[in-house]
């Protein structure tokens, strides 16, 4: 963790099964401190769950063992070409954005990964929950299109991301719903 706040990679390559620290720890924490480096989780894990996990966490792309050489370079020239493009996470907005969204009786806190309510009650989010509302509720008074969501978040509007963005705005609906 030390050489990724001191170096500041330009991509991160992590295995989720390291000694000291498991992958997915190691990508929470470099979250925390940094939201648009390009992650690719590199791992003999292979289940559903686990390349979920990795995605949740923010990774850009998740590759499984064993893996032709080839396919590992063309994923992380595709990871650092999409995080140089303009209009990417990786491109400093003109204006900054507020370190917390309110909205409603909510305060997002990004950097965080926490919604706060009116109450003092505080929830965890992960890092695509974040992202999500983040969007929507820069957004608020427009209509954000799926498709828009859909190729911000995951470069991507294939029908598996589009029913995985549908599965985030149900636990966010369920998150919300004091607040109708």
């Amino acid at each position: 963790m030390d050489a990724f706040t001191r170096q500041r990679p330009d991509i991160v390559v992590a295995d989720v099964m390291m000694p000291g620290m498991d992958g997915f720890e190691m990508v929470r924490r470099m979250r925390r401190i940094d939201a648009v480096t390009p992650i690719l989780f590199l791992t003999a894990r292979s289940s559903l769950a686990d390349l979920v996990k990795g995605f949740d966490l923010g990774a850009g792309d998740y590759l499984k063992k064993p893996f032709k050489m080839l396919e590992l370079i063309v994923r992380i020239k595709s990871l650092l070409r999409r995080a140089t493009s303009p209009g990417s996470d990786a491109t400093p907005p003109a204006d900054p954005e507020p370190p917390a969204i309110c909205f409603g009786r909510y305060t997002l806190h990004t950097a965080a990964q926490r919604l706060l309510d009116a109450d003092g009650r505080v929830q965890e989010l992960t890092y695509m929950e974040c992202e999500i509302l983040r969007r929507l509720s820069l957004g608020r008074g427009t209509i954000v299109e799926i498709r828009t969501l859909l190729l911000d978040l995951w470069h991507d509007d294939s029908p598996y991301n589009r029913n995985s963005l549908h599965v985030f705005i149900h636990k966010l609906r369920r998150r919300l719903a004091a607040d109708p």
